[in-house]
């Protein structure tokens, strides 16, 4: 069974393209887990209707079961870990609540994982405009990698659910939650396999899968909406908890993917005019490859994340 574990909050306007979408879903045995996150419109009613409705087509919940939960602790994460908890599946997704599922995706993904931990693909992003943008994604990428690229993104991926469990589900962020967790989901951070008498982490087995699925919407009102400078502060918050995260796994090019990653977030807030937000992000002075890379940005220079992946391999490390 695949368990898709799906956050909602005060998604009435939406939620009906997402069930649309999920209709088509023919995989067996499924299950979809809507956690409703205090939402105040009528978010909570429609799934629990959505629900009543699947289950009403069929005579086994084993192969398919729809669920609607609560979660009173605010927060996509929170509801994620809410939803975690009572999957059932040997397998999980996430996916969100303004977004369209791809009709074929789990039963490609748990062709493609194989006896990994881990399978990842690509997604297609649709801008407000209406352009169609498709994220960036290869076989299996290192940490230092996804610190530039963000191979790992919440709907980007399917996994073993108790791997999930093991790395320790979804962190309390206010944004970027799919890239902190991306470090740990490919680190193995947290995970401790006992084999005999010695405890050890590992990190996972990838798998890759080369298609491009969903349609993930971006807009002002998703978790990734939104100008960097106006973010600035909850992006600090996020950076300090990567770093110590990426300084505990003893990897120098992690290190320095990171002090890029943040030199190119530096560039994007003073090209949109907001040097003093740019501020709270510590640039590391003493790499002239980081002041390059921000003042670059800050000239809305394109594909710095590839100019920084160059930079990694000029590097001994």
């Amino acid at each position: 069974m695949v368990s898709v574990i799906i956050p909602v909050y005060n998604r009435q306007n939406t939620l009906e393209r997402l069930f649309a979408s999920l209709r088509l879903v023919t995989f067996r045995p499924v299950e979809f887990i809507f956690v409703d996150n205090n939402s105040t419109d009528s978010s909570r009613s429609l799934c629990e209707a959505f629900c009543k409705e699947l289950m009403a087509e069929v005579d086994d919940v084993e192969t398919l079961h729809a669920v609607t939960v609560d979660c009173l602790t605010p927060g996509a994460c929170a509801a994620r870990n809410v939803g975690l908890s009572k999957a059932r599946g040997e397998f999980c997704c996430f996916f969100d609540s303004d977004d369209e599922f791809a009709a074929d995706f789990i039963t490609s993904m748990v062709n493609s994982i194989g006896d990994a931990d881990v399978c990842l693909t690509r997604t297609r992003m649709i801008m407000p405009d209406g352009r169609e943008r498709i994220r960036e994604g290869w076989p299996n990428p290192t940490i230092s990698e996804h610190l530039l690229a963000q191979n790992v993104s919440t709907q980007s991926f399917i996994a073993r659910t108790s791997y999930v469990r093991a790395i320790g589900g979804w962190a309390d962020l206010p944004i970027w939650q799919d890239y902190e967790f991306g470090v740990r989901l490919l680190s193995g951070q947290y995970r401790l396999v006992r084999e005999g008498c010695v405890l050890d982490a590992r990190p996972p087995r990838l798998a890759w899968n080369p298609g491009i699925w969903h349609r993930i919407y971006q807009h002002p009102d998703s978790i990734t909406g939104g100008s960097f400078g106006e973010r600035a502060e909850r992006i600090s918050l996020a950076f300090d908890i990567i770093r110590n995260e990426t300084l505990s796994l003893c990897d120098k090019r992690s290190t320095l993917a990171l002090e890029y990653r943040v030199a190119i977030v530096r560039g994007h807030m003073r090209a949109e005019g907001k040097s003093v937000e740019a501020r709270l992000l510590p640039l590391n002075n003493h790499l002239l490859s980081c002041r390059i890379l921000e003042k670059y940005v800050a000239c809305h220079g394109r594909g710095a994340w590839r100019f920084a992946l160059l930079l990694l391999k000029l590097h001994r490390l």
